[in-house]
């Protein structure tokens, strides 16, 4: 019994290290709070998989038009905001030792059965950094 325990341990760890992120899809995005910064929050795209966002509604400047190991967020605008900066670090302490190379942001209105695309960004080639300036929100 006591070879079997220590396998089961190693099959279950190797199974958990490679879960999707829980905001894999647009069902499970994680509500961000407008604020200066989102603190020390740390948030990956590791084991997360490619999101089917419907028919015609791949994110416009993403090369080649296609989500690759995507994660969703969201949020709502206060009723006097109608401009945001969502950006982007790669950092290389984060739970890979790997910063993300190339990320891209794209920004939608409505819900995760109705998407309409309002804004697109990709960093530049080899950056770890990308910056998104959404202007001309609706409010709420």
């Amino acid at each position: 019994m006591r070879a079997v325990l220590p396998l089961f341990f190693f099959v279950l760890g190797t199974l958990t290290a490679y879960a999707q992120p829980a905001n894999d899809n647009c069902t499970g995005a994680v509500s961000l709070s407008l604020s200066a910064t989102c603190g020390t929050n740390v948030f990956t795209n590791i084991g997360a998989t490619t999101s089917n966002i419907g028919t015609n509604n791949s994110p416009s400047c993403f090369n080649g038009g296609t989500t690759q190991r995507d994660v969703w967020f969201s949020f709502t605008t206060p009723a006097d905001t109608r401009q945001v900066t969502i950006t982007v670090k790669g950092v290389g302490n984060g739970p890979n030792t790997k910063a993300i190379v190339n990320p891209q942001i794209a920004i939608y209105r409505g819900t995760c059965t109705g998407l309409s695309q309002i804004g697109c960004v990709s960093a530049a080639n080899g950056s770890s950094e990308v910056r998104l300036d959404a202007t001309m929100l609706t409010p709420n």
